[in-house]
């Protein structure tokens, strides 16, 4: 069948290299006919959106595009819908043009292109002075630098200028096209390639010598940096190549929460107190609702846990490098009561060896008000009223990305 000439809408130049946005919220109906939400902005699209978002997963042209989509298309008006359904998901943000200007930031703090995200990453000093230490110790004149989550690019310019001969910055959102402007800007466009997609679907020209990571969440692991690196290192790196960070040490502390904390994440009875008082409403069964879920986790600013009632020493729980590549972790440690009181939850906090003479530890009294990251808090179902002395065991489990880590707390039988 011979396709009628397609061409880009108003605003869409021909040669357009275009790239599916971050973050998109759909609406697929009975039928066919999609709803598609970029920030603010809504679009209603055909049968083929799926399809065409799944082409722009990484960046493209229009008219490959349309080349790689044709197979799906079975007449003239079939394919100017396909065409039409391209520009309409252009104009709704959907399909972002990054061949000429790096498109605007995202002012949600939700998703990794946010600017809310990468302000605050790139306030934290500590965290980003230490990555900063830590590559000018380890990155050597000529070393071939993989920097995967490249985010702003920050990561990936200090690499160059510690001596790097090419690196190259993995970046799956748009935030990329973004870090690729501050390579121009900073005269080392010909020294940092961007490359667009996930790290373990992406394919460089060349392995590296050092892997730079900074994808380690809150809970450390969530962000899937012993997945990711074992691709790295299976497919992008030379053996023996180094990393940064190069190992991680998970700590579990055993801490006396205070009602006001917890009733600011829990229904709990004083405050399901306070508003039948209020409003003339009963809600009690929110309170009996939230007392089966368990352990129950939020997350806190680790500034915040300061004056927190500590029962115990920290349980070191976990202490690996990252090139070991399990993907299923358990840890325990067992820790002496050192003040009585009510156990009724867990604060999770971590360590990471960057470099040599470089660590970085999120311990509550090591922190900066500006520490970019939040530690996680089990409260635990049934609050534990211990003694000093007494034993406890604190056990930790990471069963893969897909599956919520667990913390658990028993007492150990003299």
């Amino acid at each position: 069948m011979r396709r009628p000439q397609s061409q880009p809408g108003p605003g869409l130049a021909p040669n357009a290299i275009l790239q599916r946005a971050s973050e998109l919220t759909l609406q697929v109906r009975s039928d066919g006919y999609t709803t598609v939400q970029s920030d603010d902005r809504i679009g209603e699209c055909g049968p083929h959106t799926l399809s065409i978002l799944d082409a722009f997963s990484r960046p493209i042209t229009f008219h490959a595009a349309l080349e790689s989509l044709q197979g799906r298309v079975h007449g003239p008006q079939e394919w100017i819908d396909l065409t039409t359904a391209i520009v309409h998901l252009y104009e709704s943000g959907a399909l972002v043009d990054v061949s000429r200007a790096a498109p605007p930031l995202k002012s949600s703090r939700r998703g990794f292109a946010s600017a809310a995200i990468h302000i605050k990453m790139l306030n934290d000093r500590a965290r980003t002075e230490s990555y900063l230490a830590a590559i000018a110790e380890v990155v050597k004149s000529g070393d071939v630098v993989v920097d995967m989550g490249t985010g702003t690019g920050v990561l990936a310019v200090a690499a160059a200028r510690a001596g790097a001969r090419h690196v190259y910055a993995i970046e799956a959102s748009s935030i990329g096209w973004s870090a690729r402007a501050v390579f121009e800007a900073n005269g080392l466009a010909d020294r940092i390639t961007l490359v667009p997609g996930w790290s373990t679907e992406v394919t460089l020209p060349e392995r590296g010598d050092v892997l730079v990571s900074e994808i380690i969440g809150n809970e450390p692991l969530e962000e899937r940096v012993l997945e990711a690196t074992s691709d790295a290192i299976k497919r992008h790196l030379n053996p023996g190549a180094r990393l940064i960070p190069h190992a991680v040490r998970v700590y579990c502390l055993p801490v006396e929460v205070p009602e006001s904390v917890i009733g600011e994440h829990k229904f709990t009875a004083d405050v399901q107190g306070n508003w039948q008082e209020w409003y003339g409403i009963d809600f009690g069964p929110l309170y009996q609702a939230s007392t089966h879920t368990a352990p129950y986790l939020f997350l806190v600013r680790p500034f915040r846990t300061r004056e927190w009632r500590r029962l115990g020493e920290p349980g070191l729980v976990l202490d690996m490098d990252l090139d070991q590549g399990v993907p299923r972790i358990e840890g325990e440690a067992e820790v002496i009561v050192s003040a009585s009181g009510t156990l009724n939850g867990v604060l999770m906090y971590f360590e990471l060896t960057l470099g040599p003479s470089v660590e970085l530890s999120l311990h509550p009294d090591r922190v900066t008000e500006s520490c970019s990251w939040h530690s996680p808090v089990w409260l635990l179902k049934s609050p534990l009223r211990v003694e000093t002395g007494q034993r406890l065991s604190l056990a930790y489990s990471y069963l893969g990305s897909r599956v919520p880590s667990r913390v658990q707390v028993e007492r150990v039988a003299d």
